[in-house]
C-alpha cells in the first residue's frame, strides 16, 4: 500500500479514500535519542489526522521482548 509518499501521508490518504472515523496505530514507546533519531511514524499521523487517532502500547515486557530482539539484531549484522 506505501507508494511514493511517506508512511504516515499514506495511512492518511487510505484512511480518508475509506471514510474512516478512526485510526489506530501502536507505538514503540521510544523515548530520548532513539525516538529523535528514529521518528515517529504514530506522531506524525496524531498531529496531521483530522480525526482522532487512538495510539496502542505496548507492556513492559513486550517492550523489553522487543528490545533484546532489536540488540540481537544489530549483533548479528
Amino acid at each position: 500500500m506505501v507508494e511514493d509518499d511517506s508512511p504516515s501521508q499514506t495511512i492518511l490518504a487510505y484512511a480518508d479514500e475509506q471514510d474512516c472515523d478512526l485510526i489506530v496505530m501502536g507505538t514503540h514507546g521510544r523515548t530520548g535519542l532513539d525516538r529523535v533519531f528514529l521518528g515517529s511514524m504514530t506522531e506524525r499521523v496524531v498531529r496531521r489526522a483530522p480525526i482522532p487517532v487512538l495510539t496502542v502500547g505496548m507492556t513492559t515486557e513486550e517492550a523489553k521482548a522487543t528490545e533484546e530482539t532489536e540488540e540481537t539484531e544489530r549483533i548479528e549484522r
